[in-house]
């Protein structure tokens, strides 16, 4: 394998890497953020996920978006909607938008092997790390 290919298999590799360090969010450090995303894991949960295509990649992102919609839909009886953006002023910029049952049906979600694939096939379209916001509600 020439140096180039080697290069470009290990960028791919860390950029999986860091999606799914994403999806999975950071380890609790202490007692109090334990309890605090114990307490977060039993409330409806919602993500929030940007993607921003490279010039010329637009339709691939929104192939790669379609694709995981109509099975987290209909197999993951934790995600209570999911839907798909694309911006009026940039062309470029798509979101996820999806309401699930709690921490552990997202958590659930992302292990699903068409999330993983969605992740490796959407990141050399985007010209940004993955940007993922677990939220609840405030009001």
């Amino acid at each position: 394998m020439n140096a180039n290919k080697c290069l470009r298999s290990f960028l791919l590799l860390c950029a999986l890497i860091v999606v799914l360090q994403l999806f999975h969010g950071l380890s609790p450090t202490s007692s109090a953020a334990s309890k605090e995303n114990s307490e977060q894991a039993s409330k409806e949960l919602f993500i929030f996920a940007r993607f921003h295509a490279l010039p010329g990649q637009e339709r691939g992102v929104e192939d790669a978006l379609r694709k995981i919609i109509a099975p987290t839909r209909q197999q993951e009886p934790g995600c209570l909607e999911i839907h798909i953006f694309r911006s009026i002023k940039d062309a470029r910029l798509f979101y996820i938008h999806s309401r699930w049952v709690d921490g552990a049906a997202f958590d659930h979600h992302i292990t699903q092997p068409y999330i993983k694939q969605f992740a490796e096939d959407v990141q050399p379209l985007v010209d940004h790390k993955l940007d993922t916001t677990r939220a609840t509600v405030i009001e």
